[in-house]
């Protein structure tokens, strides 16, 4: 799933798939995570682009570090479940602080 997530509404037909509300799964968790945001700090500015860019980031970035090594910060070979997850703490805290 990681390595295939971004594929499955990367696609020229992403507007007539979405009509089906085939992505109300991702779009909800999105949502859920949006209203966390917001929970936290009212005067957040972008609490969903915010969470849609979260979900995203964790994807790419478990990709990289297992991959692509030299596009992340995981020099140290580190768990890369571990890794991605102490880096999203890292800008969530910071940023929605």
């Amino acid at each position: 799933m990681v390595s295939e997530s971004s594929k499955s509404y990367l696609v020229k037909e992403v507007d007539e798939i979405n009509k089906d509300k085939v992505f109300s799964p991702l779009e909800n968790l999105c949502a859920f995570i949006s209203n966390i945001i917001s929970a936290s700090n009212p005067k957040f500015p972008y609490p969903t682009s915010f969470a849609s860019t979260l979900l995203e980031t964790a994807h790419d970035q478990q990709f990289f570090s297992e991959h692509m090594s030299k596009l992340t910060d995981n020099k140290d070979n580190q768990n890369h479940k571990s890794y991605v997850l102490n880096y999203l703490k890292y800008l969530t805290f910071n940023l929605t602080k």
